[in-house]
């Protein structure tokens, strides 16, 4: 099963009344040494010592663009089928994902190109949230996801409206972009490109029941190993789905309250997801196992 190889992205903006560019969102500066990234960006190349996430000559305008691709490597001796995942982050890194942002985006758009077969999903996902200081936690403010699947081997325009689910002004920004969103037995060899990224507008309205991939409550994370998720709203027929950053599954657990307990044996970084009874996800997170 391919699991998330996990949401989110952006440090930008234009809209005709003010523009906000998001840093390098046109891919053209790269961090330099082993396996580099687009500068203002990060990925888990670092970890599994290659270019799932690479510098492209194939650019709709300029000299690069990104792609993320999924790829059979070598990890400790086994081969395992990785899904490459780039996020926004100030220092590279997965435990620092997002930026500061206080704006209002409508849409995001953009340019792709991708080869994604079988049932595979490629995309990229936008989250704001704001740190709500009664709770001690983020709140979730909007979510804009672009998803793709088949092939496209040309440059194409998409745009993707954000879905709102407060008033809140948001403080921070988070983006994921992956070769793959899709949990399936497939296991495709899936790629897609992105280039000039930026959002657009301002005053996104709110809706009272978006379409949204939400995040799901962890705690404490990191974590030693046990902990709970929070689904103080689940159905009959949900359930967790534990995958590790290859994709395997470590585990599938029902949800019987609002409270469920796991417990994972060794440390790494996990990808927690929320399917209902159809196997459709729609609510995910990240954990550190320390």
């Amino acid at each position: 099963m391919k699991g998330l190889t996990i949401a989110i992205a952006l440090l930008l903006s234009v809209s005709a009344i003010q523009a906000q560019q998001l840093t390098n969102n046109s891919f053209e500066e790269w961090t330099m040494g082993l396996n580099p990234d687009p500068v203002g960006f990060g990925s888990l190349d670092q970890l599994t010592l290659t270019d799932l996430v690479s510098q492209s000559n194939d650019a709709q305008d300029g000299d690069y663009s990104v792609k993320i691709s999924t790829q059979d490597i070598d990890l400790f001796g086994t081969v395992s089928r990785v899904s490459g995942l780039m996020f926004n982050s100030p220092s590279s890194s997965i435990e620092s994902i997002g930026v500061p942002y206080n704006a209002s985006p409508t849409k995001l758009k953009g340019w792709t190109k991708y080869n994604v077969p079988g049932m595979d999903t490629a995309g990229i996902i936008i989250v704001l949230t704001y740190f709500n200081t009664s709770t001690q936690e983020s709140d979730l403010v909007a979510v804009s996801q672009a998803l793709f699947m088949g092939n496209q081997n040309t440059w194409t325009s998409f745009e993707a409206d954000f879905a709102y689910s407060s008033i809140n002004t948001p403080d921070t920004l988070s983006l994921i972009a992956s070769s793959s969103f899709t949990d399936s037995i497939n296991n495709e060899l899936s790629s897609i490109w992105f280039d000039n990224l930026i959002l657009e507008g301002t005053g996104g309205t709110m809706v009272s029941n978006p379409v949204i991939i939400d995040l799901l409550n962890a705690g404490p994370n990191p974590s030693s190993g046990d902990l709970f998720i929070s689904t103080p709203n689940f159905s009959a027929g949900d359930y967790l789905n534990i995958t590790d950053i290859t994709g395997r599954q470590i585990s599938m657990i029902s949800v019987l309250s609002a409270n469920t307990g796991i417990h994972i044996n060794n440390p790494g970084v996990y990808f927690v997801e929320l399917n209902n009874a159809e196997h459709v996800t729609y609510k995910r997170t990240r954990i550190i196992i320390q």
